[in-house]
């Protein structure tokens, strides 16, 4: 699902992962430059915007260090940087398109660009990137008219598999509808049917998934 990211974001990602596997150690520039095939001039680009994100990210909790000389450090980091790939992916235009789709029944391309100052033209070049993975579950996208065309099944198959890889247990990614509403959905199913609820518990965005799809058709 890394084809959502914006490329230069997909980088700064892999190289803040590839500082956090050496934490209080330094790693050289050219090192950097080699691994990621840009030069150590756009490293240092790189690693000055990566700092920016991780200031409005984790509030100056955690930085990048250089030295002259030395390279790059990171001398902390926390359990999971789950929270700034959200970050990354939340400003992603393809991404944000996507779960227009999803959760937008009105959604229109010209609606969407002005929205994001965008032109059409751009919009096009960055749902290209993603057509692969759509195609694995063979699902195509009618950009103009902000449609998913396949399955409802494989639709719903993929808007499960894209949340929860990239928001997994740690953020909720519903604005619209609280996780507690799904929970209480989930309790009433429960009682409907007799059900386990730790067990539905597991698949409360998939059931939510489901209802917003269901809700969109009937509208």
């Amino acid at each position: 699902m890394n084809s959502f990211l914006e490329k230069d974001d997909s980088i700064r990602l892999e190289i803040i992962k590839f500082l956090s596997q050496s934490v209080d150690q330094w790693v050289n520039g050219e090192e950097l430059a080699e691994m990621t095939n840009f030069s150590t001039k756009k490293i240092t680009s790189l690693i000055k915007t990566i700092n920016e994100d991780l200031k409005n990210v984790y509030d100056n909790e955690y930085v990048i260090k250089s030295t002259s000389g030395r390279g790059y450090c990171l001398e902390e980091i926390p359990d999971t940087w789950k929270k700034l790939e959200i970050f990354y992916y939340e400003r992603s235009l393809s991404f944000l398109f996507i779960k227009e789709i999803l959760f937008n029944s009105e959604l229109t391309i010209v609606g969407f660009c002005i929205d994001n100052y965008i032109s059409i033209a751009t919009l096009n070049r960055k749902i290209q990137r993603i057509l692969p993975i759509l195609n694995t579950f063979d699902l195509k996208i009618n950009i103009n008219k902000g449609r998913l065309i396949g399955s409802e099944l494989r639709v719903r198959q993929f808007y499960f598999e894209l949340l929860k890889n990239v928001y997994g247990n740690y953020q909720w990614p519903m604005e619209n509808i609280s996780q507690k509403n799904i929970e209480h959905r989930v309790e009433d199913l429960n009682q409907a049917i007799n059900a386990n609820v730790n067990f539905i518990d597991r698949y409360l965005m998939e059931i939510y998934v489901c209802i917003f799809r269901y809700s969109n058709a009937a509208a």
